[in-house]
């Protein structure tokens, strides 16, 4: 390489932020003039045409592309009645011409994408209910799976698009006739269903779209209550869903965490699956334990006040289930719960480099504070019964440190003859 090509080079690898922005923003810009350009010379299209095209089944081939310029010409004009009449055709095509279905839906997928960026969300909603509608005419069988493997796919990139161009109302309606297709239809988790709710529990939270999120869990719980018990796809749906909370809590955004939380917690209480819930339970247990160490055990428990909320639930029903039954199942789960939260609390501790008793009085406070007058009631039973478990359990290590939780231990809840049977089996 010689001096000249060598200095090149070096000014090309040592350019300034300002100027790699100011290039890439000339790029972007040539780019959309040339685009722009080539939907200047689209012809004005024949409606008259196209609508006895796609109503008439045939083999023509030009069909997609002829469509396709219509959409083009209606978004280089800003003409709202020929993007409506172009997408009226797309569907009525993808109705008819079984063989091409798969390449316009395709094209409606891209053509959407492309009208949220261009600002013009009326065009992508159309497009988008062409996805919608494309999906009614897939069945189950083999021949169909192609053709729904696409249509998910463009409706994540067409979600995608939607949500990163600020465009909450037409996200938040796709989503309703996704809904929709999901009540009448109760799709399976193949062909990329599964993959296009992870994907929207991301985008939807990572957009702070609250309403959007609450409507994805409940479409990501409802799948998986029609699958089989002991499908391994659930537990890797569900790894996958605990590692999306771990990004929200990390930016300490509570709403959009709690609700990713309570989702995949009813997921899982749902699944009636014990070794689900273990997982699922020491995934939060790491979880809390790295949000200690960055923020404090005040804000890990808040973050992740739906665990404990759902442990206590859940404590209650077994403690109810023992004393109706008396089985060591109840009590082993029993058991298996609080060894969970004992442990969370010794970690907790060890991070923060605080001793046990602070972390129970931490997380007995933010709990009170955090909770309605009908639901301290419950915390403080949990908490206490928590205490005990691990006084039963490390005696030494509580007994050291007993003194400090009266603030916890008082007023008693956890005592009496209802709870010393129990306690005696949990030791």
């Amino acid at each position: 390489m010689d001096t000249k090509q060598r200095k090149t080079t070096d000014d090309e690898v040592l350019l300034s932020p300002e100027e790699e922005e100011r290039r890439q923003r000339a790029a972007d810009e040539a780019r959309k003039a040339a685009e722009q350009a080539l939907r200047d010379n689209v012809p004005a299209p024949d409606f008259a045409v196209l609508e006895q095209e796609a109503t008439a089944p045939s083999d023509e081939a030009a069909l997609p592309d002829r469509l396709k310029d219509a959409v083009y010409y209606g978004l280089s004009r800003q003409d709202d009645e020929c993007l409506y009449r172009a997408a009226q055709c797309y569907r009525t095509a993808a109705r008819q011409h079984r063989e091409q279905r798969l390449w316009l839906c395709r094209d409606a997928a891209q053509l959407g994408c492309l009208s949220f960026r261009d600002g013009q969300p009326a065009a992508g909603l159309l497009l988008g209910n062409v996805l919608i509608s494309g999906l009614y005419l897939t069945g189950t069988g083999a021949e169909d799976a192609p053709l729904q493997t696409s249509l998910f796919a463009g409706l994540r990139s067409l979600l995608g698009m939607a949500a990163r161009k600020r465009q909450p109302a037409a996200f938040l309606t796709l989503l309703g006739q996704l809904r929709e297709y999901d009540r009448t239809r109760r799709p399976g988790p193949g062909n990329g269903y599964g993959a296009l709710l992870l994907d929207l529990l991301f985008t939807a939270a990572d957009h702070r779209q609250l309403p959007a999120l609450r409507i994805v869990t409940r479409l990501a719980c409802r799948l998986w209550q029609r699958v089989p018990a002991g499908d391994t796809g659930r537990r890797a749906f569900a790894r996958e869903w605990a590692r999306t909370v771990a990004q929200f809590t990390h930016r300490a955004w509570a709403p959009e965490a709690q609700a990713l939380q309570y989702g995949l917690l009813h997921l899982v209480g749902r699944s009636r699956d014990a070794g689900l819930e273990q997982e699922v339970l020491s995934d939060f247990l790491l979880q809390v334990q790295m949000t200690s160490q960055w923020s404090g055990a005040a804000q890990a428990f808040t973050l992740y006040l739906p665990v404990f909320r759902a442990a206590a639930l859940r404590a209650r029903r077994l403690t109810r289930q023992w004393r109706r039954t008396g089985t060591e199942e109840s009590c082993a789960a029993l058991r298996k719960l609080l060894v969970l939260f004992r442990d969370m609390a010794a970690m907790t501790a060890r991070v923060t480099m605080r001793d046990e008793w602070q972390v129970y009085t931490v997380w007995h406070q933010t709990w009170l504070a955090a909770s309605r007058q009908g639901r301290q009631e419950q915390a403080c039973i949990f908490m206490q019964l928590l205490l005990h478990f691990w006084g039963l359990s490390q005696p030494r290590r509580a007994r050291r440190q007993w003194k400090h939780l009266a603030a916890v231990l008082e007023p008693r809840r956890v005592t009496g003859p209802d709870w010393e049977p129990l306690l005696l089996r949990l030791a």
